[in-house]
């Protein structure tokens, strides 16, 4: 499978009412840790306007917009209208959540999993390469497992520098191979053998999960990311691994 944005688009599209599943089964739960993580650090720099790009079913949006303490607003864009159809759904189901959690806490324990949104989420249609915002509009712009879906990645570089403000923060959550022969090793095998197999059996698509594979495989390295995010004109870019590198957070300002 190419990687040309009318490709990239109808494949999501195709799997979209089984993306959540799928990132949550293949994996192993991981990916809501991996979120929290990042919504936290984003966080961390007191934000009131958050920019989520390539935001697929908005979890790395909900996730920013449920951290306690945080009245801000964050916008989930993506160019897949049928992802973020279902993320407006999950935000509709979220905010009427509160009336029926409210009612039932007397009577049973609380879902930790459970979300509860503090702030403005607004999902939008819009291509990264072509953000429809202001120059110097957000304090944060993020992405979460979608920069390297992109088919050109240093003009969405660029264009996210371009939409935050001064001394503003792109944070990039992105999936990498993992640089321990050992850990690589079982990683091949289960991008290779089980990942696709599950995911065709998911998604029913059998495309969807052998660009997933190649799509990690090969993309830059933690290094050549950090690289090309200097390129696009950030500064004190760095880089934090999460589970053994299997995915990495990426930090530049503007």
């Amino acid at each position: 499978m190419g990687k040309s944005k009318e490709t990239i688009r109808g494949m999501f599209a195709s799997i979209s009412s089984r993306y959540d599943l799928l990132n949550h089964i293949l994996s192993l739960g991981f990916d809501r840790l991996w979120r929290k993580k990042t919504a936290k650090l984003i966080l961390s720099a007191n934000p009131t306007k958050v920019l989520d790009v390539c935001a697929g079913t908005l979890d790395l949006s909900m996730a920013i917009a449920s951290q306690s303490g945080f009245k801000g607003t964050v916008i989930g864009a993506d160019f897949c209208k049928e992802m973020l159809v279902l993320g407006k759904k999950k935000i509709e189901k979220e905010r009427q959540e509160p009336e029926v959690r409210s009612q039932e806490s007397e009577k049973s324990t609380p879902n930790p999993k459970l979300l509860t949104l503090n702030s403005n989420l607004i999902p939008v249609c819009a291509d990264t390469l072509y953000l429809p915002f202001k120059d110097n509009s957000f304090d944060v712009i993020t992405s979460a497992f979608g920069i390297r879906n992109i088919e050109a990645l240093k003009d969405a570089l660029s264009e996210m520098r371009r939409v935050i403000k001064d001394k503003g923060r792109a944070v990039i959550l992105e999936f990498y191979k993992p640089k321990s022969t050992f850990l690589f090793s079982l990683y091949l095998f289960y991008f290779r053998k089980i990942l696709p197999l599950a995911g065709r059996i998911i998604s029913r698509d059998k495309n969807a999960y052998y660009y997933l594979q190649d799509s990690v495989v090969s993309f830059l390295s933690q290094e050549e990311m950090k690289r090309e995010m200097e390129l696009a004109g950030f500064r004190k870019v760095s880089y934090k691994d999460l589970t053994f590198g299997v995915t990495t957070i990426h930090i530049g300002t503007k």
